[in-house]
C-alpha cells in the first residue's frame, strides 16, 4: 500500500480534477460500505499525522456540518465519547472519535467535508483514503 502522504497527494490531485459532487459521492459511498472498526483503526492512525494546529479546524468543520443536518453538538460529544463539544478544545483522540461517529451516523457529512476541505483527507488514514480514491477513480 502507498504511504499516507502519497495517498493524500493522490487525493488532492483527484480532488482538483473532479467535480465536488463526485468527491462527495465517492466518499459517502465508501464510508457507508466500510466496517466501522476498520475505519476507526485507519482514522486512529491518520489523525496522528494531523498537525496539532489543524485539529480544531477539522473538528469545527465536521461539527458545523453535523449541526446543519440536525445533530446537536452536546449529543454528538456524548455519543462519540468526546472530551468536549467545543472543536477548538478537541485533541487528536477526540478527532478520531468524531470521525468514527460521522462515518457511522452521517457519512454524507464527511463526504461533503472532503469535497470542500481536502486537507481532511490526511486524518482518515491510508486504508480509508485508499477506498475513497478507488471509488473516486471508478466514478471518473
Amino acid at each position: 500500500m502507498a504511504g499516507l502522504m502519497d495517498l493524500v497527494q493522490q487525493f488532492t490531485q483527484a480532488h482538483s480534477d473532479a467535480d465536488p459532487g463526485d468527491v462527495q459521492q465517492a466518499a459517502s459511498d465508501h464510508l457507508q460500505s466500510v466496517d466501522p472498526q476498520q475505519f476507526q483503526q485507519s482514522v486512529q492512525d491518520g489523525v496522528q499525522n494531523v498537525p496539532d494546529h489543524q485539529v480544531g479546524g477539522i473538528a469545527g468543520t465536521l461539527m458545523g456540518l453535523l449541526k446543519e443536518v440536525g445533530h446537536d453538538p452536546n449529543t454528538v460529544a456524548q455519543n462519540a465519547g468526546l472530551g468536549t463539544p467545543a472543536p477548538q478544545e478537541m485533541n487528536k483522540g477526540d478527532l478520531g472519535n468524531l470521525l468514527g461517529y460521522v462515518q457511522q451516523y452521517a457519512p454524507a457529512v464527511l463526504g461533503k467535508a472532503l469535497s470542500s476541505h481536502p486537507e481532511i483527507a490526511q486524518a482518515l488514514g491510508g486504508p480509508a483514503l485508499q477506498g475513497i480514491l478507488g471509488k473516486l477513480g471508478a466514478g471518473l
